[in-house]
């Protein structure tokens, strides 16, 4: 991803990779013409960049490991239609480097928990032989807890207040069409999709008596389309372009590619 905002004459470029992956390890009725599926989950990841306003430059880099796991219920048997209320929770390590202009690059350690509630429907709305259509509101709240220790710089400064607690709230619509093989079965997927995002609205630290801002917009927009093939009956894989952007001063794009095995 390579995101750039600018706010009070400073500009952000960052660079993201991260390798998601996931299983379900149980599946099972709830006795009431729904499903229920629960998994394990871990994300390996990686994030550089640099920063700079009229009189310095600086640049960072963060890379780390999550695990997790993750529950999600289907209030129809198929999955396919109906509502669904997904939670998941994930812990992570990190090691952090940050070099400012002329100096040498100071490294400290943190750990983030994040925890996830969404909920959605997916209701179709038309369907020919060859296709179907649905689309599907969806809202979700993520809670996030970071953790970082006071670190002493090599000049002698004492960066602080770096753990913080912030949540997020996502409010979205998904429209998608499944392109239909002469069996009926799902031969291709086609989707666009539209969120509105709220929070946290900027992120701080003290460096020694001074209180270090990086602004954020507290809600911002996304904008994302892409294509799920299936490769075979038990493999498919998904891409998708997307950006987020605040109509102004904050923009960010993204890539992805997903594969999906099911055993």
């Amino acid at each position: 991803m390579v995101q750039h905002d600018g706010v009070d004459n400073q500009e952000t470029e960052d660079r993201r990779w991260v390798l998601h992956g996931g299983s379900d390890i149980a599946r099972f009725s709830d006795g009431y013409g729904g499903s229920i599926r629960v998994g394990l989950m871990a994300q390996y990841g990686t994030s550089s960049g640099n920063s700079e306003d009229e009189v310095s430059r600086s640049s960072h880099s963060v890379k780390g490991y999550s695990a997790g796991s993750y529950s999600t219920w289907f209030g129809h048997g198929d999955a396919q239609t109906g509502p669904y209320f997904d939670t998941w929770l994930m812990h992570g390590r990190f090691d952090n480097d940050v070099t400012g202009q002329g100096q040498r690059t100071e490294s400290y350690r943190s750990r983030n928990t994040t925890m996830s509630i969404e909920r959605g429907y997916k209701l179709k709305m038309a369907e020919s032989p060859t296709a179907k259509y649905y689309i599907e509101p969806q809202a979700q709240v993520i809670y996030s807890l970071y953790r970082a220790k006071d670190h002493t710089t090599a000049s002698g400064s004492v960066a602080s207040d770096m753990s913080d607690n912030n949540a997020t709230t996502r409010l979205g619509v998904r429209l998608y069409e499944n392109r239909l093989d002469k069996h009926g079965q799902t031969l291709m997927q086609g989707f666009i999709e539209a969120n509105w995002w709220h929070g946290p609205l900027s992120q701080t630290m003290r460096m020694d008596e001074t209180t270090v801002r990086e602004p954020m917009p507290a809600d911002r927009a996304e904008f994302k389309f892409g294509v799920k093939g299936n490769v075979r009956k038990d493999l498919s894989v998904t891409g998708a372009v997307g950006v987020d952007t605040n109509m102004s001063s904050y923009k960010a794009g993204r890539v992805s590619l997903g594969v999906n095995y099911s055993w």
